[in-house]
Order: structure tokens, then sequence, then C-alpha cells
């Protein structure tokens, strides 16, 4: 699955290049699988977005300080809602990662940044995981001179997402507000933004661009774009098929897997979201990458 994912990544770099240069309108195409749900917490009540944790991977010079490990980033899990009150006992990602947090990754914490001003990547994780859910992938970005803000996936008044219409517009509302923080930023360049994102975050991802003029390209890693239809319907300000911002997709299955797959159910399940299909959307099929190994841990540790 490793090879496949530097070859996916890859693409994306050279993708993410030529939207930002060329500026053209390009027709959303939404295409998804299946959500993924991976629960570490207990449900916990939260106030929406009185303190909100925020990591910032980006472009810095050279270091000599010691790089982030698998703990470092396990530990970060501990305050997400409590800053100054850590909740280790309530961490389960402590336990699944225990045997791994002695790995090094590559960034180093409060590293010097590097002179420029670089484009900006919101990455919105799956259903109710941590914001460092893909460190790797945003350590990658950065390095190839981006700006990366992630957040954890959060419902609108708990720590665990929900799946409905309120949770799927909290973290559409928290995507606006990184963007909106972005800006406070030295380095940033708020005239080429971008989200990214994994399964419910690519819901969350459409919902944001639907209503944010300064989100300019998607990337979704098979995201669950079209797996709710009707959160979509009663939304009533999202509409796919009148968006002209460009999508990268990444999937596993065939192309016109979800075009062809329960297209007239209209249920809370169904699949089909009535969008057009576009001649320039990007769709690279990766049969051999499964929907879990789009995620750090599923690919690194075998979480």
């Amino acid at each position: 699955m490793i090879p496949a994912m530097i070859v996916s990544l890859r693409h994306f770099l050279g993708w993410l290049v030529s939207v930002f240069r060329s500026r053209e309108d390009l027709v959303l195409e939404n295409l998804a699988l299946r959500r993924q749900l991976l629960a570490l917490h207990a449900q916990q009540p939260r106030r929406r977005l009185t303190a909100l944790q925020t990591l910032i991977w980006y472009p810095s010079l050279r270091s000599t300080g010691k790089p982030m490990t698998v703990g470092d980033y396990t530990q970060l899990a501990d305050t997400e809602i409590h800053f100054d009150a850590p909740h280790p006992e309530q961490n389960g990602w402590r336990s699944l990662l225990k045997t791994s947090s002695e790995i090094p990754l590559r960034a180093v914490r409060d590293a010097k940044l590097a002179k420029g001003h670089y484009p900006v990547l919101i990455y919105a994780p799956s259903d109710s995981s941590v914001s460092w859910e893909n460190a790797d992938l945003c350590e990658y970005l950065a390095s190839h001179g981006n700006v990366i803000l992630a957040s954890p996936s959060m419902g609108a008044s708990t720590r665990d997402m929900t799946d409905d219409l309120d949770g799927i517009n909290a973290q559409a509302r928290d995507i606006s507000f990184l963007i909106t923080y972005a800006k406070t930023l030295p380095d940033t360049d708020l005239s080429q933004v971008a989200v990214l994102s994994w399964s419910w975050g690519g819901a969350s991802s459409l919902f944001a661009a639907a209503r944010d003029p300064r989100i300019d390209a998607l990337v979704s890693m098979d995201g669950s774009m079209r797996y709710y239809p009707g959160l979509v319907r009663r939304a009533g300000d999202v509409h796919p098929e009148r968006m002209t911002i460009a999508l990268l997709f990444f999937t596993a299955e065939d192309a016109n897997f979800l075009e062809d797959h329960d297209k007239y159910y209209d249920g809370p399940g169904g699949r089909h979201s009535g969008s057009k299909r576009s001649e320039r959307l990007d769709t690279r099929r990766s049969p051999h990458l499964e929907h879990a190994g789009h995620g750090t841990p599923r690919v690194q540790f075998d979480v």
C-alpha cells in the first residue's frame, strides 16, 4: 500500500500546482465509498469554537531539533477539549499506538519558518478522528511548500462527530474557521486555498466549499461526498451540480461505481446526489489501496 500512496501523493502535488496556476472553473463531481468510523473518545460536551485544537505544518529551515514521534502526536489527543487539563485516560490512541510510540516522523516542533508565502491546505479528518490523523501526509505536503492546518473531527456539542446535518455543519464551520485563522499566519498565501479530506471529512469539505468562496479546490480520499444525499438535500444551500471548483478524488473502485450503484434509491443510504460529470474531474483509482489505507495509523502502524 505504501507505493500506491507515494504515487498518489506525487500526482496530487502536480495536480494541486496546476489548479492554483490555471484557476480554471471545473464542475464538481462527487464520488464516495463508505464512511469510516473510529470512535476512541467518550462523549464529552463542548462549546463550539471556544477552544479548537489546531495543528499547523509549514515549510521550515533545516533544524537539528528532535523530530516528532508517534508518541508525541498521540499525546496531543490528551488536550483536545481542555488545553489546561489533560485527560490521558480518555485517549484511546495511547494504547493503540503504544508499540509504535518511539517511531520518529519528520516534523520538528516550532522549527524556524522558511521565508515566503505558501498555499494553504486545510485537512478535514474522518468521522470523530484526531487532527493528526494523517500526520505523515501533512508533513510531506509541508515539505513541498504548503501550510497545512487541521483540527479534530467533532460534533456541534460533543467530542465525537454526529452523523447528521449538525455534525457536517460543525466540521464545515471549523474548516472555514481554520482558513480565517490562516490569514493571521506570516507565511500563508490566502489566494491559494484547498481542502484535503478523508472519509466523513469529504462530506464536510463539500459543505464548506459550497459556502466559502475562498476554497479553490477539493482533494478527497475516499470521501463521503455522495454517501449522504439526504443530508445534502436538507442543507438547502449545498448544490454540487452548481459548483465549479476543482476536485481530485482518490478511490479504490471503478470511476463510475457510484453512478451505477443504487442510482435511483433516494433513502438515507442512497449514493447518487444528482451532480453532473465533468470532463475535467480527476479521479485516481488505486485498486490495491483500501479505504482504511488512506490514514497514517492504518498504513504505517497496522491499527
